[in-house]
């Protein structure tokens, strides 16, 4: 498998401003159908998630500025890749295997682990992966917004309310998600480790990530985050 994605060009899309459930339209692709492999989830499911973010950044009048994707922790030619990270907390990805993948602010950057995401595709499906590049794309819009919470561990839980947004209007709206998507990554969540409390519990994940489907509001996820 060869090092994967820098930067992603923009496939256009057009749409109206979320502020609450307003009708919105896309064009953009993500996974319904299903996918099988994870490269294909990611490649798919971002540009839903460019639609689906870009105009409310910019009708909250902030920048959007396309984050990159790479891989770590994948095999090549009986290799294993990873990498250093620079400008980045973590410097390095060979201590961040098992960690489903990170985001880099200071290069705008979604690393993803991508032996791990193999894993989830085959025992969750690809509402699991998608639920994570979800999830790191929420920490991306967070830097652009300028959120920063302070209290451990509100900035994961309020990036998995981002994502629970996405999933709602993948589902509903842009229709490159189904129920079934909802579901698997309910069921990751719930699975997560209880002893992670720079996250936090399965239960606090799953209560922000279906306050940000239910509520499907920037301003809740922002304000009413638990």
């Amino acid at each position: 498998m060869k090092r994967l994605l820098t930067r992603i060009a923009l496939v256009g899309a057009v749409l109206g401003v979320l502020i609450g459930a307003s009708s919105l339209v896309a064009t953009a692709k993500a996974i319904n159908p299903a996918q099988t492999s994870v490269t294909t989830v990611v490649n798919l499911e971002y540009w839903d998630l460019e639609a689906f973010w870009k105009p409310i950044l910019n009708y909250y009048g902030r920048a959007y500025s396309r984050p990159y994707v790479n891989y770590y922790d994948y095999y090549s030619n009986g290799r294993l890749m990873d990498y250093n990270v620079p400008n980045c907390w973590t410097k390095t990805t060979t201590n961040q295997h098992g960690t489903e993948g990170f985001y880099c602010a200071g290069s705008n950057t979604i690393w993803i682990d991508y032996n791990q995401q193999v894993g989830n595709l085959a025992k969750y499906g690809d509402g699991a992966v998608g639920f994570w590049l979800a999830h790191e794309f929420g920490h991306a819009i967070q830097i652009m917004y300028g959120l920063s919470p302070r209290i451990v561990p509100n900035m994961e839980l309020q990036a998995d309310c981002f994502a629970g947004m996405y999933v709602r209007y993948g589902i509903g709206v842009s229709h490159r998600l189904v129920g079934d998507d909802y579901g698997e990554a309910r069921y990751q969540i719930s699975l997560l480790s209880w002893n992670d409390t720079s996250h936090g519990t399965p239960t606090q994940r799953l209560a922000n990530f279906d306050w940000g489907y239910n509520q499907y509001a920037f301003g809740s996820c922002i304000n009413g985050y638990n």
